[in-house]
């Protein structure tokens, strides 16, 4: 470890006195305490709360730059060596003070490799952390600490599960998945990584045939069906302890407030004593030294600037945090813990919350998939050791998968017999609970159209048996006209034409005999004037006999 690291690490929440490298009989432990100022312990402490509570660096990072909250250094170098300063947080302190075995009281050394002996001028050497058990030195209870052993084992870990590698969980984020980093593939035990298709859309992915060469491919999970199933089972686990919740947010409200109210005090507190202690030097100096007299009086109005700025920020800060709970708000509290579900749908509730509600309960989720259909099995590891399974249905590309396809067909097939158009046809499989292969979604009359096509019935669109006497598809008849099939299509929506729809398709169908015949084409020969219309006798279709009914 090198002194300039060591320098910044120690300084920060101790009075430090220098150690050797090895260990050597140390003074006391009284003689090596903490820091003296109270506001400068209370924020090394407040590092690790936020931690346990948040999870993440970067979590207390932004938050404590959301509340300005500073941390105190005491520079071991420079004009102000030893004096207490305060400096704005940073990724990297917070991350060298989460890592340092000293804040729980444990001495240590050779936590990196030194540098390698005969390198080449400009080389680097490398600097990579060492496990714990392969330290020089560590000498637990030699310093007093700010957390136990076993919390500083337990933020370690946690830091390590919060990188974004393949065999760690990572941090909770807003991307639709709620189970990254907790899947795990039940052929090979590998973790699956989360694959995005589009902002919605997620899949569970497992990358041990991609990475090993392997032949055969674990087969892909779409995340809406298991995340669906395991909210569900955490929202029922959550159902006994609403009570319990609502009193936990209600205390963590409370201490949310008292901390931060204590923490503005502190800071209250520490400006007066600089305006005071500026006051009594500027009242000690000699009068007619105004050499001295004019820089201590500056000083003095500095201290005063800065203690009213600091006032408005608090008096500003008074009015943006909610004030104490009323019994209102108390109830308010319990009634909305009581609505779990509520709680969870709501859309003030983001997906990294839902991500971590889930991690608090639940350690892995395995999943066993069949590739050639869609049953697959999921094996919930609980915090606690306690195991559920649990069957669903996954989303298959292929309706050859489902295996109630030939029910599906069936069903369809009967519908379109009893003379259902396809809005019907959908309609009807909705209503009784059919769905489709996309997951989420609801038939449609496309879907229908598609699997009656795939059942053998015929393409309306190129259908001549649906067509009766001097009946055109678009196609067929602009073909005729000689004129696109989007002019043809303007006139039959403008009614210059006679059309019907199909039943299932809803394929447009003219009907032009041959009279009707040349009115088209004398009206598509007729040149329009500007700001004139086509002559009346040139639009207007003739009347028809009755139409002919749809073959179904």
């Amino acid at each position: 470890m090198s002194r300039a690291h060591c320098s910044s690490v120690r300084s920060l929440g101790y009075r430090w006195v220098r150690m050797p490298p090895f260990y050597r009989p140390q003074p006391p432990l009284s003689d090596r305490l903490l820091d003296p100022d109270e506001q400068a312990r209370a924020a090394v402490r407040l590092v690790f709360e936020k931690f346990e509570e948040l999870g993440s660096i970067h979590a207390v990072f932004f938050w404590m730059i959301e509340h300005g909250i500073q941390l105190p250094v005491r520079p071991r170098q420079g004009a102000n060596k030893g004096r207490l300063e305060w400096r704005r947080a940073s990724l990297s302190t917070l991350a060298q003070v989460l890592h340092h075995p000293m804040y729980a009281g444990a001495y240590a050394y050779g936590r990196r490799p030194g540098a390698r002996k005969g390198r080449c001028a400009g080389e680097r050497p490398p600097r990579q952390w060492l496990p714990i058990d392969q330290w020089q030195v560590l000498i637990r209870d030699h310093l007093p600490a700010y957390i136990t052993w076993e919390q500083f084992l337990s933020n370690q870990e946690r830091l390590k599960q919060n990188q974004p590698r393949p065999d760690t969980r990572g941090t909770p984020r807003n991307g639709c998945a709620l189970l990254a980093g907790l899947v795990v593939c039940g052929r090979c035990g590998w973790r699956r990584q989360v694959a995005y298709g589009s902002k919605d859309k997620a899949q569970y992915r497992c990358p041990h045939d991609r990475d090993t060469a392997s032949g055969r491919a674990c087969c892909g999970l779409s995340a809406g069906a298991l995340d669906d199933l395991v909210s569900a089972q955490v929202l029922r686990a959550l159902e006994p302890a609403a009570l319990e919740l609502s009193l936990k947010a209600q205390g963590d409200l409370r201490r949310e407030r008292e901390r931060l109210e204590r923490h503005w005090k502190q800071k209250l507190q520490r400006a007066r004593y600089d305006v005071e202690l500026a006051e009594r030097r500027y009242q000690a100096v000699d009068p007619g030294n105004r050499l001295v007299a004019a820089t201590l009086e500056r000083q003095w109005e500095d201290g005063l600037r800065q203690e009213r700025q600091l006032k408005e920020e608090y008096e500003r800060w008074c009015r943006q945090t909610l004030p104490q709970l009323s019994a209102a708000d108390e109830a308010r509290i319990t009634a909305l813990a009581s609505d779990v579900p509520g709680l969870w749908h709501s859309p003030r509730t983001t997906n990294a919350d839902r991500q971590a509600i889930i991690r608090c309960l639940v350690e892995r989720v395995v999943v066993r998939a069949e590739r050639d259909s869609e049953r697959a099995e999921a094996t919930i590891h609980w915090a606690g050791g306690y195991e559920s399974r649990h069957a669903f249905a996954r989303p298959v590309t292929t309706y050859g998968k489902r295996s109630d396809f030939d029910q599906i067909m069936g069903r369809v097939v009967a519908l379109r017999e009893a003379g259902k158009t396809a809005e019907g046809i959908a309609a009807a499989l909705n209503a009784e609970g059919y769905r489709p292969l996309r997951y989420g979604s609801s038939f449609s009359p496309k879907v229908v159209r598609d699997l009656l096509l795939l059942r053998g019935f015929t393409d309306e669109r190129n259908d001549t048996a649906l067509l009766g006497p001097n009946e055109w598809h678009v196609k067929t008849l602009a073909t005729r006209l000689k004129m696109s099939r989007a002019r043809l299509w303007d006139w039959a929506t403008r009614g210059w034409v006679h059309s019907r729809r199909t039943a299932v398709q809803k394929v447009v169908i003219l009907w032009a005999d041959h009279e009707e015949i040349r009115r088209l084409q004398a009206l598509l020969h007729s040149k329009r004037r500007c700001m004139q219309s086509y002559p009346a006798e040139l639009t207007t279709p003739k009347e028809r006999a009755p139409k002919r009914p749809a073959r179904r």
